[in-house]
């Protein structure tokens, strides 16, 4: 890459791995998630213009693996704004909700010997399998998180 453009674009990706930590900590649906997103494809788009600019210069090799390279992450970007928009529909919950409800009350009503254990337990099944699928489908919060410590390390390396 030309030294005139090096430190442009080194500043640039400083930036964007700091408003990809940001969407990283935002929660679903806030403020903070759509600022970082739109701090993000600004970003991106000023890193493009980089890209376009070098491959008007020079045409070698590492400017095509630039040009890979900025194109995978935005496509990355891309990849997980769209899961973390994507959740499991209401008339899932629904449904599930339904099929727990009729799963205990069969499960109760089918014991011949009124035996508190069996009575408890299958509810209880239900509902941790069923809090393990909400946890599942809200990767901001939650005991099960998307651990974020590559993207950070990321950051502390063009920190440098």
């Amino acid at each position: 890459m030309p030294d005139s453009l090096q430190s442009t674009v080194a500043q640039l990706l400083r930036q964007y791995g700091d408003a990809r930590v940001d969407f990283s900590r935002a929660g679903s649906n806030t403020a903070d998630e759509q600022a970082a997103v739109r701090r993000s494809k600004d970003l991106q788009n000023a890193l493009w213009e980089q890209a376009v600019i070098v491959s008007r210069q020079e045409r070698t090799v590492l400017t095509s693996l630039f040009l890979q390279a900025l194109n995978e992450t935005i496509d990355l970007s891309e990849k997980r704004l769209a899961a973390r928009e994507n959740r499991i529909p209401a008339v899932i919950w629904i449904l599930i909700s339904v099929l727990v409800v009729l799963a205990s009350f069969s499960s109760g009503y089918g014991l011949a010997s009124r035996f508190w254990f069996p009575a408890v337990m299958m509810p209880l099944m239900l509902a941790a399998a069923v809090a393990l699928i909400a946890d599942l489908d809200s990767p901001t919060h939650g005991f099960i998180r998307t651990g974020q410590n590559s993207l950070v390390r990321l950051q502390q390396d063009l920190a440098k």
